[in-house]
């Protein structure tokens, strides 16, 4: 299964972190797909604007993956990091609005990356810690 789902809505783009079972926790590999992804959109001129949501109905992140990290080393944890500083850089500095579509829970670094977002829209039973 793909872990970020790229999708085309007129002249938006949704990216939907797909990891529902796990509550869309953020990998290493999330992460280094939702920074390519929006490298790639800053450049494309027809994409005026990027929705990231996430799939399921239980939350839009949990926040990192707490199980990959209780595995990785000292070094791969700081990497992880500053991978997602990189992302909440990217998304700050995307020159496009970036909405950050929020049902469910919304925790940790999932809470960082809506906050990086131009513009958050929480649905009724959105959850924030």
């Amino acid at each position: 299964m793909t872990t970020v789902t790229i999708e085309r809505q007129g002249s938006a783009c949704v990216l939907t972190l797909n990891r529902p079972q796990a509550l869309n926790a953020l990998t290493s590999e999330m992460l280094r797909e939702m920074l390519a992804a929006i490298e790639a959109l800053e450049s494309q001129a027809q994409v005026r604007a990027l929705v990231i949501a996430g799939a399921g109905e239980k939350a839009f992140c949990a926040g990192i993956d707490l199980k990959q990290r209780s595995a990785l080393s000292a070094l791969e944890k700081m990497a992880q990091s500053r991978m997602v500083l990189r992302l909440n850089q990217a998304l700050w500095n995307c020159p496009k609005p970036v909405i950050a579509a929020i049902g469910g829970w919304c925790m940790g670094a999932g809470f960082e990356l809506a906050l990086h977002c131009d513009l958050r829209i929480a649905a009724d039973d959105a959850r924030f810690a």
